[in-house]
């Protein structure tokens, strides 16, 4: 004969199978909108213990992560618009300490960036877009220019020694090259046809990027009312953690994406300065691509500087050419590392290379390329929460830390 209290914990795990069961017969039915509905349903009466709250919580940031992931094609506008409404709201105080009214600070924020992206879609993209156009022009040589490194190759005393079938392996690289250039003939067509057949989602693009700036105006008013309300939701006893956490990850997202940013608009300019100055061709498109290989760690600069190769390679380059383009990258390289990015970043959000290199390949394998993005500010955030569980590092040096 089992005791009350036993007796009452025995029922309480039969229900539970018996929940579980019902819920497995029936999950073709359900919907995670459902299946969070009656977990909160269930856990609610016991809010009040510690084990109630946590298992609240953790079903409520999983719904959040399935609802924004379900609905990431409809919500990516305001998605976005938060974020530069986060990124820019430093801007509006520092507007409103100026006693300007915040609604004003927030239209003049937001009308400088709308006039910032006009100026640059007029006086950039027409010139990208033809460079772009010519560098794909360059895949019909490609099966001519391979040929023609290979002879060169062939004559070298080394190939000789290796008494290598040259010819073979003139014909096995050419059909190879050819057979891929095919390929990418084929992708170009079949993106084209996809694209004329999706204009629907063209309109929705576009109407998106219309939604964008007015939701960033709203985000910007409303910014501090948002944020208050968020924090009055969360339980008393979480409130001073959660604010510590989202500190700690707001500066350091703040620091990685804003210092990046002005450094790629710095290497954009120089890149394209001085591979005009080389004579490479298309200074503009292999700018833009170093640029933005600024966001992927070591293996982006690897990428940038074989484009490069490739394209000097297809346009007759000569041998000086790629000297000065070698000294062009390492120069760069070694003022971002050791000034640009201590400077403008911080080290708080570098890492280890080895860490990085992990970060990086587990991010990009989970998530894909938006991990890989993220990689970065997120391995910092959690090295961050590392240094402070296990050698007690105060928060609050690494949220006042820039350049430490």
């Amino acid at each position: 004969m089992l005791e009350p209290h036993n007796e009452r914990y025995f029922l309480l795990a039969l229900a539970t199978l018996s929940a579980i069961y019902f819920v497995a017969v029936i999950h073709e039915a359900l919907s995670p909108l459902v299946l969070f509905l009656l977990v909160i349903f269930l856990l609610y009466p016991l809010r009040d213990s510690e084990y109630g709250r946590r298992l609240l919580w953790s079903s409520v940031i999983l719904f959040f992560i399935w609802f924004v992931t379900a609905l990431s094609g409809l919500l990516s506008p305001f998605i976005i618009s938060f974020t530069l409404a986060y990124l820019f709201d430093p801007m509006v105080n520092w507007l409103c300490k100026k006693r300007v009214p915040r609604s004003v600070a927030a239209f003049f924020i937001t009308m400088f960036g709308i006039g910032g992206l006009a100026l640059l879609i007029i006086l950039v993209v027409p010139e990208v877009s033809r460079q772009i156009m010519a560098l794909l022009g360059l895949i019909k040589i490609l099966p001519e220019r391979t040929l023609d490194v290979i002879n060169a190759l062939s004559k070298w005393e080394f190939f000789d020694r290796l008494n290598l079938d040259v010819e073979m392996m003139e014909k096995q690289l050419s059909g190879l090259v050819t057979s891929r250039v095919g390929d990418i003939g084929k992708l170009t067509a079949d993106f084209a046809t996809s694209l004329a057949l999706s204009i629907p989602k063209v309109i929705s693009t576009i109407m998106n990027i219309i939604f964008i700036p007015i939701l960033s105006f709203y985000f910007l008013n409303d910014f501090e009312t948002i944020r208050d309300t968020l924090y009055k939701i969360l339980p008393n006893t979480y409130t001073q953690t959660v604010h510590r956490y989202v500190d700690v990850a707001g500066t350091i997202f703040k620091q990685y994406l804003r210092g990046y940013l002005i450094i790629m608009t710095l290497e954009i300019i120089l890149y394209t300065i001085i591979f005009s100055l080389i004579g490479i061709k298309y200074p503009l498109v292999l700018a833009i691509i170093a640029g933005a290989m600024l966001f992927v760690p070591y293996i982006g600069i690897f990428i940038s500087v074989s484009l490069t190769a490739l394209v000097i390679a297809l346009g007759n380059g000569e041998g000086q050419i790629y000297l000065f383009t070698g000294l062009t990258y390492l120069t760069i390289q070694s003022v971002e590392n050791f000034f640009l990015i201590p400077k403008i970043v911080g080290s708080r959000v570098q890492l280890n290379p080895i860490l990085l290199f992990l970060a990086i390949v587990l991010f990009g394998y989970f998530i894909g390329f938006v991990g890989i993005l993220i990689a970065v500010p997120v391995s910092a955030f959690l090295v961050a929460i590392f240094r402070h569980k296990v050698f007690n590092e105060p928060f609050f040096k690494i949220v006042s830390s820039n350049n430490s």
